[in-house]
């Protein structure tokens, strides 16, 4: 009987994670030897520093960092609402799923001149649009997996006797955890993308109008710092929902 391979240890963990990194600054240098737009990484830095440091540009990344959280979190809970309707009643889904997958394939942007007759150039409109990008993978993924859930899991609840919303919490969703994890985790990065395409196109403020107008006046050092504190905040994202999926698919061993 062959022995269990051993997990890799810390040394091996932390390579693997920084080989990404590594080789992505290399390509970036790279290519600021190549195109005169794209400024080397140390200018680029140097720039994030200045960015940092301007309370100007400290408030357009507040603004769009709340205009974030509260879209993801909208988001996750219409998606959870309505996934979880929906994969757990056959009909009213057989009824709405034509629709989903029509939604699905419309260019979610085309909403936004919508939105801005009705909300102005205020956040709200940006927070809807991130909200309209966002819940939709959360909702179809859980919606599938709850459909797709083993037969098991519903013979376990009768055979205990609990109710409708017991059986959800404590069998149902542990079920569905893993995928529902992987939902959140790209429904957030889909609410970062809604928020920051919707500031790039009409905004009074954010991080999309800096890049904008830091790209308008030529300023790529600051521009590229834009858009490494929109890659930061939306790593930071995922990376706390991963966190919390390890937590949870651990509890559940």
């Amino acid at each position: 009987m062959d022995a269990p391979e051993s997990e890799p240890g810390w040394g091996r963990r932390a390579l693997e994670r920084t080989i990404a990194p590594v080789v992505a600054v290399i390509v970036w240098y790279i290519l600021s030897r190549l195109v005169f737009v794209v400024p080397a990484p140390t200018r680029a830095v140097g720039a994030l520093v200045t960015m940092l440091a301007t309370p100007h540009y400290r408030a357009d990344i507040g603004q769009t960092l709340v205009k974030i959280i509260v879209a993801f979190s909208l988001s996750a809970i219409l998606g959870l609402a309505l996934g979880s309707l929906l994969g757990l009643s056959p009909r009213l889904r057989a009824a709405l799923e034509p629709l989903m997958l029509i939604a699905n394939g419309v260019p979610k942007i085309v909403f936004y001149p919508i939105l801005l007759i009705l909300f102005g150039l205020g956040g709200t409109s940006q927070v809807v649009m991130g909200v309209i990008f966002g819940t939709l993978p959360v909702l179809v993924n859980l919606m599938s997996a709850l459909a797709n859930m083993r037969p098991v899991y519903r013979k376990v609840a009768r055979m205990l006797e609990v109710g409708p919303l017991r059986a959800f919490m404590r069998i149902y969703m542990p079920a569905v955890a893993p995928t529902l994890m992987v939902a959140l985790q790209l429904g957030f990065s889909l609410s970062v993308l809604g928020v920051v395409y919707a500031e790039l196109i009409a905004s009074s403020g954010g991080l999309g109008q800096f890049v904008i107008e830091t790209y308008s006046v030529g300023n790529y050092p600051m521009l590229a710092a834009g858009v490494l504190v929109i890659m930061a905040i939306s790593l930071a994202g995922t990376g706390l929902l991963r966190a919390a999926e390890r937590m949870v698919l651990k509890q559940d061993r």
